[in-house]
């Protein structure tokens, strides 16, 4: 006997769900938006008529998106290889911008260290060699 309740409280379920898929559908086609001016200027825009006296205007829906052209999606694939070259150029531009920064650190380096021994040799006295 439960089994024969479960079923029955599915398919009730199921006309139920299709009852109400049915009754949203019919709602979302005949859907309106209502536009209208209160009293201190305020713009309304209301699914819901405006109240009594008040005279508004039907708002038509925007129109569907719409579809791209046949052109456009061929060109899409090229577009997107020209996107993935330039990622791929900016990366190497990136990568060759830290070697040379590398590079110009080093050579910074290397002339202090250059400088550092023309003041030592500069600037100290002469070595002698004293023999007995």
């Amino acid at each position: 006997m439960s089994r024969r309740k479960v079923n029955s409280t599915a398919a009730a379920l199921g006309v139920l769900l299709l009852t109400a898929g049915g009754a949203a559908t019919a709602h979302a086609e005949e859907a309106k938006t209502y536009r209208w001016v209160e009293e201190p200027g305020d713009v309304v825009y209301s699914q819901l008529p405006p109240p009594p006296g008040v005279e508004a205007e039907v708002v038509p829906p925007p129109p569907p998106p719409a579809e791209p052209p046949e052109q456009a999606i061929q060109e899409l694939p090229e577009q997107q290889q020209q996107l993935e070259d330039l990622r791929e150029d900016r990366e190497i531009a990136r990568e060759k911008a830290v070697e040379e920064a590398k590079q110009a650190q080093s050579r910074s380096q290397g002339c202090a260290a250059a400088e550092q021994n023309v003041r030592v040799y500069r600037d100290s006295p002469p070595n002698r060699l004293i023999r007995d």
